[in-house]
C-alpha cells in the first residue's frame, strides 16, 4: 500500500510551470528574510520584500521615507548576498517603493486662477511683442475663477 500523496506534491509533480514558480517563490522569500537579517531594525521591518533584477536585487520598502533610510544599508548589502536557489543576488542593489494598494488615491487637485491674477496676466499679454507668448498668455488668464 502506497503513502497518500500531499495535494501540492500531485500538483508540482503534474506542472513544470507552477514548480519553477514554486521554486522562484520560495528564493525571494529565502532572499527576503535574508536581507531583513542582514539590515538593522526599525528598517528591516519595512522591507516588504527583495527580487531579483536583470542584474542584482530590488529591495521593496513600503513608503519613499524609509526606502531613503534603506539605501543608506546598501553598500553593506552589495556583494554580501548570498545565492539562493539559483537567485543570483551578486550585482547591484537597489531600493524601490512598493505602493500600498489599500492607501486611498487622491485625485490631482486643479489650481484655481483668481480674477486678480487674470488681469495682470491679460496686461502682461498686452505688453509683450512674440504674439504666440501673448496667445497663450490670454488662454492662460481666460481659466479664472469669478
Amino acid at each position: 500500500m502506497s503513502t497518500p500523496r500531499t495535494t501540492k506534491r500531485m500538483i508540482l509533480a503534474e506542472c513544470d510551470p507552477i514548480r519553477k514558480f514554486m521554486r522562484m517563490a520560495d528564493s525571494i522569500l529565502q532572499m527576503t528574510d535574508h536581507v531583513r537579517r542582514m539590515v538593522a531594525s526599525p528598517e528591516n521591518r519595512h522591507i516588504r520584500c527583495v527580487t531579483p533584477a536583470k542584474t542584482g536585487v530590488v529591495v521593496w520598502t513600503d513608503s519613499g521615507a524609509w526606502a531613503s533610510r534603506l539605501r543608506f544599508a546598501v553598500p553593506a548589502l552589495t556583494g554580501r548576498l548570498p545565492k539562493v536557489n539559483g537567485f543570483d543576488a551578486s550585482g547591484p542593489v537597489t531600493v524601490r517603493v512598493l505602493p500600498d494598494e489599500s492607501a486611498p488615491v487622491a485625485a490631482p487637485s486643479r489650481a484655481e486662477l483668481s480674477m486678480s491674477s487674470a488681469e495682470t496676466i491679460w496686461a502682461c499679454a498686452a505688453h509683450i511683442e512674440d504674439e504666440k507668448l501673448a496667445a497663450a498668455l490670454r488662454r492662460i488668464a481666460s481659466h479664472a475663477s469669478e
